[in-house]
């Protein structure tokens, strides 16, 4: 389904009304497949892109996918592969991938927690990950996640 979304699209959100360019393609580990809707702003404000699962979007108009890069980078790291950023030493587990309308492709990296602290989460360009075990969790279910929420998700809330 969201092979038939086109990042560029203009496209809504069949459950919140919510209009917008799709501006990027989040995949997880574990299935979840959102897209990234970019209200359009005032002129003076930029709003926040909300997640939305793809199963609730509609494609409105080719809208700006025209201009879109159709061809993003293609990452050898996979979800679910153990990585090492090459500029901060930080291992962790690839956890999910966004890919946005200009082609560039990011990495949620997941950091094992040490002592009290939380797991933690950063982002990274997929050029600056290494592959240092692939398919460490390969057991990760990659099925749908148990279908869409009712929810969009603004980006900091991921």
């Amino acid at each position: 389904m969201a092979d038939e979304i086109k990042l560029g699209s203009t496209v809504k959100d069949k459950v919140t009304g919510l209009i917008g360019t799709a501006n990027q393609l989040r995949e997880t580990l574990f299935g979840t497949r959102q897209i990234g809707i970019q209200p359009m702003g005032d002129g003076k404000t930029i709003p926040d892109p909300y997640f939305v699962d793809v199963q609730t979007i509609e494609v409105i108009d080719a809208g700006l996918s025209e201009s879109a890069c159709q061809n993003p980078d293609h990452p050898e790291v996979n979800l679910g592969d153990k990585v090492r950023d090459v500029t901060s030493g930080e291992k962790g587990i690839a956890t999910s991938r966004l890919t946005f309308m200009n082609g560039c492709v990011y990495f949620a990296v997941t950091v094992k927690a040490k002592g009290k602290r939380d797991a933690q989460k950063y982002v990274s360009n997929h050029k600056a990950l290494e592959v240092i075990l692939p398919g460490a969790l390969s057991n990760a279910p990659t099925s749908s996640s148990g279908g869409p929420s009712t929810k969009a998700f603004r980006q900091e809330d991921c």
